[in-house]
């Protein structure tokens, strides 16, 4: 490599260098990209040497390609090298290459007007242009009439199949053959949603709607209020979907044919169904063994009936956890404790919005934690100490799991602080089962380094936490200083650190908090977050001082302060 060449490749990666800065918006230099890019001025020896453009085209993804050569830019191997990344532009080619069939096909160009005579009349190259595109949203295709095209039947039923927007090539199509009754009925064979294109005067053109509509009855809500309105065409778009009861006017809704149809194809169309059909229990126990989650529509009186309520709980799978909020909530209003029990046998899920009634029931919540140590977090206040609870959760939690790899049980560790079952403990059984398993360290005093903590309530509780300071059982208590810094963020890190008073692993008495800007590390990182006061129970609690950026001043000022549980109730600049 020459000087120059070696020149132009410094500021090249320069430039990139500058560009990723810019693109991170937790970069100091966020936005601020450069204002040209190094080949701009290039002199012609670097913009037409083709082996060392290859190697730059690594470093920029072919951004340069735009200041390449007339004669490069015309050179299909070196313009097809440049394709394999992202910079090139379809207007940034030379026009020699311009209607060729490899450089359009690279670019899925979408213009036919640029496709050239060549490759319009070869009805195969054609083929595998259009092919090549998940959208049919092409230009400019009145082109294809100019040279006979659009007036080719296996033309289109050869581009025609069931994938998404497929049917939008009959755009394209002679007016002629939108006409022809069975070239649209072949269309519709290969894709229902073809009827959208035909001539809605063609002869016997409501057999061709049916024909549509017994193959996809989406397809009704857009064929116009003639057939919206006719009670034969929705039954027939009712067998394959049921969503066209949203589309159809009220008077039909209460129809109980269409809506026993449509109702029955997709219950959650009951939404739109009138409180005759809400309240039908035969209906409604059919919908909910289909779609349990249609529960929240049917009428309130329903919500509290046993057999309604039973077939929910038979019919509910866990998502999200979410889908157990409602019915739990008319579980707890009906207060049937068997049911309540049956429920969570089912599924522990249950447990989690049930009224505090039977969250403080010592039977259900030891059924419940029985099941699952995660739910005992849920457990009322009244039951969070007892001993039977405890012990009966710390035991679900030792036994392990199954894992989802090999099925074979696998013991929980809870001294494990990687493990994502010890992260999801709550505070107080986790500590009980510490002690459980490292009796020896309950009453035990140390000065620790560096010592890995559980993060609570302060930090993160994906956090990764590391402890310099005075211990009690295991736990900080005294003096002590935390950082978060070693752990593990998505795209950029955000360190934060506490030095302070303890008790009992919590913040708790005078102490500094400390959030530091992105990717800014402790001790002297940028700040952007900064408390000194006092602490309680791990929370920002009490009369102390905060630093805050003020916006209208652009500069960063302290503020006297008031903490209540964590939450600001007062503040003085």
């Amino acid at each position: 490599m020459n000087k120059l060449q070696d020149k132009y490749l410094h500021l090249l990666e320069v430039y990139r260098d500058e560009v990723s800065e810019a693109n991170y918006p937790y970069s100091e230099k966020s936005g601020q990209y450069p204002e040209k890019h190094p080949f701009e001025d290039a002199p012609a020896e670097i913009l037409d040497d083709e082996e060392f453009l290859l190697d730059c085209f690594e470093h920029d993804y072919a951004e340069c390609f735009k200041f390449c050569s007339y004669r490069l830019r015309n050179k299909k191997d070196f313009v097809m090298q440049a394709l394999k990344y992202a910079g090139p532009e379809y207007d940034q080619i030379g026009d020699n290459l311009k209607n060729d069939f490899d450089i359009i096909k690279s670019f899925k160009v979408k213009d036919f007007s640029k496709f050239g005579f060549d490759n319009i009349k070869d009805e195969k190259k054609l083929l595998q242009l259009i092919n090549k595109s998940n959208y049919k949203d092409y230009t400019n295709y009145h082109w294809l009439s100019v040279y006979g095209v659009s007036k080719k039947k296996n033309f289109f039923l050869n581009l025609l199949d069931n994938s998404y927007n497929a049917e939008f090539c009959l755009k394209w199509a002679d007016n002629s053959l939108k006409n022809d009754f069975n070239f649209i009925s072949k269309c519709i064979s290969k894709n229902a949603r073809s009827i959208k294109f035909a001539n809605k005067n063609i002869n016997k053109f409501e057999k061709l709607v049916l024909k549509a509509i017994k193959k996809d009855g989406e397809i009704l809500k857009s064929l116009g209020s003639q057939f919206l309105n006719n009670k034969k065409v929705i039954l027939l778009a009712a067998e394959t979907n049921g969503e066209v009861y949203k589309y159809i006017n009220k008077s039909l809704r209460n129809d109980k044919q269409i809506a026993f149809k449509c109702l029955l194809k997709d219950p959650q169309m009951l939404r739109l169904a009138n409180k005759k059909f809400k309240s039908n229990k035969n209906l409604i126990l059919k919908l909910i063994k289909k779609d349990f989650k249609c529960f929240k529509y049917i009428d309130k009186k329903l919500k509290l009936d046993t057999q309604v309520l039973k077939t929910v709980i038979l019919n509910t799978s866990f998502g999200s956890g979410d889908e157990y909020k409602i019915p739990s909530s008319y579980l707890s209003k009906l207060g049937n404790r068997n049911l309540i029990k049956f429920a969570i046998k089912k599924s522990e899920w249950w447990f989690h919005n049930l009224s505090n009634k039977y969250k403080n029931d010592k039977e259900i919540a030891l059924l419940t934690v029985k099941k699952s140590d995660y739910q005992y977090k849920y457990v009322g206040e009244k039951l969070k100490k007892d001993k039977d609870i405890l012990e009966a959760a710390a035991q679900n939690f030792l036994k392990g799991s199954l894992t989802l790899k090999n099925k074979k049980k696998q013991k929980n560790n809870i001294n494990d602080l990687d493990s994502i079952s010890v992260g999801l403990l709550d505070r107080d059984l986790y500590w009980y089962i510490f002690y459980k398993v490292n009796s020896h360290k309950l009453n035990e005093k140390e000065y620790v380094e560096a010592k890995r903590i559980r993060s609570d309530i302060t930090f993160n509780n994906d956090d990764v936490v590391y402890y310099t300071g005075e211990m009690v059982g295991g736990r900080p208590h005294g003096k002590g200083y935390a950082t978060n810094e070693e752990s593990e963020w998505a795209d950029a890190a955000f360190p934060s650190t506490y030095d302070g008073q303890w008790l009992n692993g919590l913040p708790d008495g005078n102490g500094e908090l400390k959030e530091f800007k992105a990717n800014h590390y402790p001790p002297n990182g940028k700040v952007e977050g900064h408390y000194i006061g006092p602490f309680k129970n791990g929370e920002k609690d009490g009369k102390g001082k905060e630093l805050l950026y003020r916006h209208e001043e652009r500069k960063t000022k302290w503020r006297k302060v008031e903490y209540k549980k964590g939450k600001l109730i007062s503040f003085k600049n």
